[in-house]
This record gives C-alpha cells, structure tokens and sequence, in this order.
C-alpha cells in the first residue's frame, strides 16, 4: 500500500501530461465540420495525383485500387458506426481522396498510351494530317502532324502525332502532307530531375520529335472536318491578324493574350517580363479571363438596364450573368484551353452561376472545387508549373481577403469620413494598394513553385506589377477585347491602337524593372521534399481557421532547413562533354570541355543556382592538360580524367580519381581498371556527379515510368 502511494502521484503527473497533450493536439487538429471533406479533399486528391508522377520507378497498377477498396470500407465502417470518432473518419476520407488521385492519374496515363517512334534518329517518309502550327518564327515553323503512313512502319507501330519542326508557310491547317523527315523518340530529362520531355509527350500522344529535310508536300489541299481542327485554324488565324494589325511585338503580346500562340515573342521580351516579375501576363490565366468575363458582364448588364421590358422585370445582372459565361467559354476555347485558363473559366462560371442564383460568388470552396474539377479533366496538368503557380495564386489572394476584408472596411470607412481626401484620389489610392497587396500575396504563394520550377525569383516583381498592372487593367485587356470583339465590322483600328500603346508601356516597364541591378536571384535545384512541404504549409495556411495553421507554418520552417541542406553538384556530363564547377573558385567558374548539348547546358547552370550570364564566364579547360586523347582536370586534390576514346584506358585507371569515357569498357578494361571510378556517357541523358567526403556519387535518370520505357524501346 506504502509503494502504491508512492507511485500514485507519478501516475496522477503521467495522467495530467497525457492530458495536457492530448489537449494540444485537440487544438491544433480540430473537430471536422460537415463541409470539411470538400473542403480539404480536393487537394487531397491532387496531392495523389502529384504522389503518382513522383516516384521513377511505375507504382504497382495493382496497389491502388486494392488500398483504395480497403479504405472505402473503412470510410464505410467508421461512418455508420453510432459513436463514430469524426476525426478518424476524415483522415480516412483524406486517405482515399489520395488514393483516388493515384487511380485516376493511372487511368489517364492508361488511356493516353500510344505507338511511339523506334529508338535512335533515323531519316522516315512520313504523311499525314496538318493539325496545329503551335510555333512559327521568322522562316521556321513547328507542325503536329497526325500520321497516316511512315515508310517503314507497319499501321500498329504508327505513333498517333509527331511534331517535326520545318519551313514555315510550307502548308495549311487541314492540309495532308508528306515529307522527309528526321524523327526519334521523345527524350528523358537532359538533366536528372529536370523536365521530362518524354512525360509531357506521352499526354499529348506524340510519338516522335525531330525536323523535316526539305519542304512539306501538299497532296490534298485542307478540309477542315473537325470542330478541334477549326478551333485550331481560328486561333491560327485570329493570331496573324492581330499581329498584322498591331505590328512589332505588342502584336506579338497581344495575339499571347488572345489565342495563347506566344511563338512571335522574341525571346529578349519574355525574359524581360519573367525578370520584371510580370511573366504571368503572357500566360493566359485568372487575370484575362476575369478581365473579359467582367468586361462582358458590365457592357451587357448596362445594356440590359436600359432596355425596359428587361430592367423593370428582373435584374440585370443575372442575363448579363449568361452573356458572361459565354464569353468566357469562348475566351477558353480561342485561347488554347490551358491548365490555368481551365481553372479561371471554373472559378468565374461558379462566379457567374452564384450570381444567377443570389449566392456568395468568391470562397476557398470555390478555389477548391475549381481544383479538383481540372485534376479529374486532366490529370497531368497537377504537376505543371501553370497549375501549381495559378491555385497557389489564387487560393492565397481568396484566403487573404476573407480575413482582411473585416480590417479593410474599417479603413475604408475611416478614410471616407475623412474631410481633406478626395473621393477620386481616395480610389486610385486604393487601387494602388490593392495592386501591391495582390502582388505581395501573390508572389509569396508562387516562389516556392516558380523556384522549383525555373530556378530564379524576380525580386523587383512588386514595383514591376505597380507600375504596369494599372496600365494592363484599364488600356490594354478592355481595349483590346473590344478592339477583337469589332474585328467583323473593320472598326478595331482605334481600340487596337490604345491597346499597342499601352502594350509599349508595359514592354519599356519590364525592360526598366529586369535591368536594375538584381533584378534576379537564382536559385538552385531542391529536394521535393521542399516543395511537398510548402505545398502542403500553403494549403493548411489558407485553408485552416483554427490552430491547424500554426502546422503549416512548422512545415514551411522544416522545408526552409531541407532547402539549405541540399547539396550541389560538382560535374555534370553528356555524351558529348560537360561542366565542372571548381570548389576553390570564390565564383564556382564553370570548366567546360568537350561540346556539350547547349540547351541541356543552360538548364544545368539553371538548376545549380547560376545566373544566364553564366556562359558568358565559361573557361574552356585553361587549368587542364589535353592531348589526343582527352584532357586531365584537378578538381580540389581529385584528379579527373576525360577520355576522348577508350582506348589505353588503362593508363589512366592506374593514377586517375575520375575517369570519365565515351563508351563501355571491354572485359580486359575492366578487370584492369578494377578499383577504379569509371563513368560511362549516356548518350540519351545527362549525369550529374558529386564529390562528398572524398566519395564520387553519381546520380543518373533512372526513370522507369511507362513514357520512358516506351522511349527508349521504340515499341
């Protein structure tokens, strides 16, 4: 009894801590409302659907639909229970909201199999069906061709498209063509983690890349027989025209705007704009469409109010409400029908629709249900930086303004009682504000993405957006939506004026904003387990009322830590040469040796947190001894040998740290370079290799996803 009484207390003390956290955990994981499954389970969804595209190796088909049937029956079991535990029952609904986007990604990936070109590049005669020019500059032009017949190949190996870049103004939307061509499969990711080409085909159904060897040859001149193929010969069309009406590239810009075709915009003005922070206002998004849609529904609910027989029976609003769900159904389909156009047409038809029906248009339950409609129509999109950046966007500026809004009227209400500001300057002031706000939150959502996604952040991007989103707003959209909609009768010629001067403005501001000094901070590539964890912090962030926020912000603190723990490489290799980054040098100064894919280059430079002007700083090997046979390069006390051939290897195995060769050893090399680190070039992707506590590590694409497999087999 003594020893009970002794123990009691720490008894009391465990009992009095288990309490203390289980009260904790209460308050930061609150009880779950009714509406909190559509609340949450959309990016729920989404996040399977990421989970799926992330491993590189292909999950087990077989895996999902199992683990989702076991949670269905868990949802199931939980929920008709009399005392069923909420909690346990909305983790397991967010279980197989996960597990659902796993699923319907491998549908999607399922249903978009299709033939793709045998391995290597190889000269084929090809006809078929001209359906869409998505590029044209100068002389040269990029066609998707539906195939018909390749010389060679029997119908059941046929790819489905395969896009060949050639002379421009060769043939017409519609048009069948034959011509010589130059065509291999679609290629991994040059660089390990980088974009996969391959992936982004494999949705589209093209099995084959490459260029023509002369001219297309017309042999039926064009029928347009499909609604997809005059959509394509509309925006095809619609682009030239405004490009011939408003010349130089603010007709450039402008056709981007309308159709989404940015292929005349020279690469000096995009870059421009990315650096000024204003790269989104190439990219058709929430911004154009609410523009066109608002424009639409203003002129028509004016309209509507001045016609008595409409006016004095119901609002105007809710026809003028129609009117703009069609012209923004019609902005979607001439500007391309991209992930983030997809996502504003949602947003603003649920915005219209709330209308009609005398709702609240804008909430998170929008954005979210927005979300989950573009994942369930295509699921590849998910992982697309248009996606990813637009609902970051678009979720931090709606949960942002839900909860100013109560401190934003009282300020409003403050400075309307005030006697010495002007109604008008009050209004341009709080434009202003209301610019810079959106800016803020905006950028501050999307630098995790665009981070890991083009490895650079405009740091100017606030005084970019306040100098040229008022512009943008009032001359350029309005105008030129009008300017378009009057294209029929000849009377755009004013309207499309006004939209190229303020177009100008707008170009001269970036350039202004991209050449201060800084403009861009380049940043390296990261772990994804970074990004997984600032997507997840974003979400609980806006989403989360209740403690569950203060979750999110401990996740975006333990990314921060997984970012500045990721380490660099020192070489990166490709078939026909590569880059090493010198650890003594203050500045990394890059060596490059052999002749290295360019492209494939800059996007290295890209992911190690370099900026573009890094080629202008390349040595070309002036601390390497090089003969016939290669080149020797000191890295740190590390020597490294580049091989031109493989021969006499052996030789080098003997004193050599590194030796890099173009082509595999033969079973004498081996066994004489035993001990050795010998790296072999990959002649489809690049290699990166690293050197940690006087270990080489090699990392290679190692992607065993079905785009891939069927790449490099040709099936």
């Amino acid at each position: 009894m003594r020893e009970f009484n002794k123990i009691s207390p720490r008894l009391d003390r465990l009992d009095l801590g288990a309490a203390k956290i289980t009260q904790l955990l209460d308050g930061l994981f609150p009880e779950p409302t009714p509406g909190s499954i559509a609340l949450w389970g959309p990016w729920a969804f989404c996040f399977g659907i990421a989970f799926w595209f992330a491993p590189s190796s292909e999950p087990a088909i077989w895996l999902v639909p199992l683990a989702l049937a076991f949670s269905i029956i868990a949802v199931l079991w939980v929920g008709f229970q009399a005392n069923s535990n909420a909690k346990l029952f909305f983790f397991l609904a967010m279980v197989c909201a996960i597990l659902l986007g796993m699923g319907r990604a491998e549908l999607r990936g399922m249903n978009k199999a299709a033939q793709v070109m045998p391995s290597g590049a190889r000269s084929w005669v090809v006809t078929g069906k001209l359906n869409k020019i998505d590029r044209e500059v100068g002389h040269r032009a990029r066609y998707l061709i539906g195939v018909q017949e390749i010389e060679g190949l029997n119908p059941e190996q046929l790819p489905k498209y395969v896009r060949v870049g050639g002379f421009a103004g060769d043939a017409k939307i519609g048009s069948i063509v034959r011509f010589l061509a130059r065509l291999e499969p679609p290629r991994q990711a040059v660089v390990p983690g980088g974009f996969s080409f391959s992936r982004n085909a494999w949705f589209q159904q093209i099995g084959g890349t490459g260029f023509t060897l002369g001219h297309l040859e017309v042999l039926v001149e064009p029928k347009i027989n499909s609604v997809a193929l005059r959509l394509f010969k509309l925006r095809y069309d619609l682009s030239a025209t405004i490009r011939n009406r408003m010349p130089g590239q603010s007709g450039a810009v402008a056709a981007a705007l309308i159709t989404g075709d940015r292929s005349a915009i020279k690469e000096e003005t995009s870059v421009a704009f990315r650096e000024a922070g204003l790269g989104h206002l190439l990219a058709i998004s929430g911004l154009h469409m609410s523009l066109v849609g608002g424009i639409a529904f203003f002129i028509a609910s004016l309209l509507f109010s001045m016609i008595p027989a409409i006016g004095a029976r119901m609002d105007a609003r809710k026809p003028a409400a129609i009117i703009g769900i069609l012209v923004s159904f019609s902005y979607l389909m001439i500007s391309g029908a991209t992930a983030p156009t997809q996502r504003a047409f949602i947003m603003l038809g649920l915005i219209f629709l709330a209308v009609l029906l005398g709702r609240r248009a804008l909430s998170i339950r929008t954005i979210s249900m927005a979300a989950l409609l573009v994942a369930l129509l295509s699921p590849e999109y998910v992982v697309s930086p248009g996606f990813q950046m637009s609902f970051a966007a678009s979720l931090a500026l709606i949960a942002f303004y839900q909860r100013a809004r109560p401190i934003l009227q009282i300020n409003n209400q403050k400075a309307a009682t005030g006697l010495a500001i002007s109604g008008a300057f009050r209004k341009g002031t709080a434009f202003l504000f209301g610019v810079l706000l959106t800016s803020l939150v905006a950028g501050i959502a999307t630098a995790p993405f665009a981070s890991w996604h083009f490895h650079k952040i405009a740091v100017y991007s606030l005084l970019g957006n306040l100098l040229a989103m008022p512009v943008f707003t009032i001359l350029v959209m309005p105008f030129l939506f009008i300017g378009v909609c009057l294209m029929p009768l000849g009377l755009e010629g004013t309207f499309f004026q006004i939209a190229s001067l303020g177009l100008l403005s707008v170009q001269q501001t970036s350039a202004y904003t991209a050449d201060l000094p800084g403009a861009v901070w380049a940043i390296g590539s990261v772990s994804p387990v970074s990004l997984l964890l600032e997507a997840m912090a974003l979400v609980m962030v806006c989403i989360a009322y209740e403690r569950l926020k203060y979750v999110g912000l401990a996740l975006l603190l333990i990314s921060m830590v997984v970012r500045t723990n990721h380490v660099q490489p020192d070489i990166w290799l490709d078939h026909k040469g590569g880059v090493i980054l010198p650890h003594g040098d203050k500045d990394r100064t890059p060596i490059v040796f052999g002749k290295p894919n360019k492209f494939a280059l800059r996007l290295f430079f890209e992911a190690v947190g370099m900026p573009d002007t890094a080629s202008s700083k390349i040595q070309k090997i002036q601390n390497a001894i090089c003969d016939a046979h290669g080149c020797t390069i000191k890295l740190d006390d590390k020597l490294i040998s580049i091989r031109s051939f493989v021969e006499d290897v052996e030789t080098d195995c003997q004193f050599a740290d590194l030796i890099v060769v173009p082509g595999s050893l033969s079973s004498r090399q081996q066994v004489a370079c035993e001990g050795a680190k010998v790296l072999t070039l990959s002649k489809t992707a690049g290699s990166l290799v690293y050197l940690r506590e006087n270990q080489w590590i090699i990392k290679r694409p190692q992607s065993d996803r079905i785009w891939d497999r069927a790449a490099q087999k040709g099936r």
